[in-house]
């Protein structure tokens, strides 16, 4: 019997998209570069004046892509905005990482291409998550 791979590809994203409802994204300050082998364990977390993790809700409807071809879901945005303290902590971003609900299994996980600094306090970052499964 012939598998029908766009059809695993897309049970795979309404899969990983329910794992990582009631997940949450996390911000990583550790300078390393994370692989599938990776687990929650190897992030350090920030912790910058006003940092919380935010819950992850579940992606949107699978579409594919159509410049790619690919099957994609994305998420809602999820800013992180640093606030007033005294004294104020800093950090500087690596990159986020998405975990269940216990925080010990780590679902996803993207190193930023350049660090983003949250040094006074109203800095922000925004990770925009989107997966994508299909020929790369």
């Amino acid at each position: 019997m012939m598998t029908n791979v766009r059809a695993q590809q897309l049970t795979g994203l309404n899969a990983m998209s329910a794992a990582t409802s009631g997940g949450k994204v996390k911000l990583f300050k550790n300078n390393f570069s994370p692989t599938p082998d990776s687990v929650a364990g190897d992030f350090t977390e920030c912790d910058f004046s006003g940092y919380a993790p935010i819950n992850m809700s579940a992606f949107g409807t699978a579409y594919i892509d159509s410049i790619s071809g690919q099957y994609v879901v994305d998420s809602v945005a999820k800013t992180f905005l640093a606030t007033s303290a005294s004294p104020f902590v800093a950090n500087t971003v690596y990159g986020y990482f998405i975990t269940d609900g216990t925080g010990l299994n780590l679902l996803g996980f993207e190193k930023f291409a350049t660090p983003i600094p949250v040094a006074v306090p109203a800095a922000g970052v925004s990770a925009d998550i989107v997966a994508q499964i299909g020929n790369q």
